[in-house]
């Protein structure tokens, strides 16, 4: 006889539990999803349906008890069109006060020191205009002032006139070149003038024009006398007159030996040399 059919095998309770999830689990899970959408939808319905808590303070806030016991609402558009007059009233005050304190404005001399400043900015026009015209005539007249009057350090037919600008030819040198100065026909040994008031500044030996002498008259003027026969007339730093006698004419100019025996002369202007011409009344220009 077989036992196993007569007596059965009790089974474990983890198979039973397996066993009942296999066969019912699909119902269980159906049935938990549900309770928790059903719990959702109620915890929503429920939250939604009582009001925000700004809402009811902001509702306690705007709507008020009247003492009779009614209930009235604020009138918010009324407190803030008061603003405005408020700030109106409190400026008007001010100006008012500012009037008041202001005893021009009080006595109506407003428009009497507004006159006033005017005047005074086209007097103050005027003197400027005056000061700079003054200005400009002083500096006018300084600068005429500043131009010496030369007077001719010896007088003669100019042999070659200035010419910075343009070529001469120097029949020494046998070529075309610029002149610093002028060159006045003088014989040997004939006096040379001082054309003005000054300081020896220079006596020296130039290689290209001979015995030199310069003369400094201030304002960045000064005078140059070349071709001396020597230089020991005058002394460095020696002051001399219009017309006191330097030097006298010679013949030691090395550039300029082949011409006519002559007194080379130049007119320095801020240590530039400017056409002599221009500053020397007498000049007899007839330049061969």
């Amino acid at each position: 006889m077989n036992n196993k059919r007569m007596f059965p095998e009790k089974k474990q309770p983890k198979k039973i539990l397996q066993e009942f999830l296999d066969r019912k689990g699909f119902f269980i899970v159906l049935v938990l999803c549900i309770c928790v959408v059903s719990a959702t939808i109620y915890y929503v319905t429920r939250f939604n349906a009582e009001p925000p808590v700004d809402d009811q303070y902001g509702l306690d806030d705007i709507l008020t008890k009247d003492p009779t016991g009614g209930l009235e609402s604020t009138d918010l558009t009324n407190q803030t069109d008061e603003t405005p007059d408020v700030l109106t009233e409190s400026t008007n005050e001010n100006a008012l006060a500012s009037s008041a304190t202001d005893p021009a404005v009080a006595e109506g001399g407003g428009d009497t020191e507004v006159s006033n400043a005017s005047l005074d900015s086209e007097d103050g026009n005027e003197s400027e205009d005056t000061a700079t015209s003054s200005v400009d005539t002083a500096t006018f007249q300084e600068k005429e002032e500043s131009v010496p009057a030369f007077a001719m350090p010896v007088y003669g037919t100019v042999l070659t006139s200035f010419a910075m600008d343009k070529l001469v030819y120097s029949k020494t040198l046998e070529e075309w070149r610029t002149h610093s100065g002028v060159d006045i026909a003088a014989s040997r040994g004939t006096a040379v003038k001082a054309v003005a008031d000054g300081v020896v500044s220079d006596i020296k030996n130039d290689p290209r024009y001979g015995v030199t002498i310069i003369i400094d008259h201030e304002n960045g003027w000064k005078t140059l006398y070349a071709n001396l026969a020597s230089g020991d007339v005058v002394l460095p730093n020696q002051k001399v007159g219009k017309g006191d006698i330097i030097g006298s004419v010679g013949s030691t100019a090395a550039f300029e030996s082949m011409d006519p025996s002559h007194l080379h002369f130049e007119v320095l202007k801020d240590n530039e040399p400017v056409d002599p011409a221009a500053y020397l009344p007498d000049i007899s220009n007839t330049s061969k």
